[in-house]
């Protein structure tokens, strides 16, 4: 009970991966690409829009840049899985916090329009 007599609710523990999320990005404060976080966004969104592997990684590529000589390039990374990230993180691409090559190219837009297409029905 509190002291005006209410009752306090189960105090809420953070999950480890929570814990874990908040240790690696502690860490990159230290990181390439501090202070750049609109420069960040705005390199994202046009790999994230890409319809080519080249395209995206045209658009990768001033990203991939600042990763180079990144002295947290490693923590980024841990920082990408644990938080479950989407994006350029380490100068790699991650999708969902798993490190996906073939994810240079993003297919949502060219998966979403083969869902469009009706399906067509056998004739019996």
């Amino acid at each position: 009970m509190t002291a005006a007599g209410q009752r306090q609710g189960p105090t809420l523990r953070p999950s480890l991966r929570d814990v874990q999320a908040a240790e690696a990005s502690s860490r990159l404060s230290q990181a390439s690409c501090v202070g750049r976080e609109l420069e960040w966004a705005e390199g994202e969104q046009v790999w994230t829009e890409a319809r080519s592997i080249e395209e995206a990684l045209a658009a990768a590529a001033p990203l991939i840049e600042i990763c180079q000589g990144c002295p947290v390039r490693a923590a980024c990374a841990q920082w990408a899985e644990i938080d479950r990230y989407t994006g350029v993180a380490g100068g790699r691409p991650y999708v969902r916090g798993v490190h996906r090559p073939y994810a240079w190219a993003h297919r949502r837009d060219l998966d979403r329009e083969e869902q469009d297409e009706p399906t067509r029905r056998r004739a019996r």
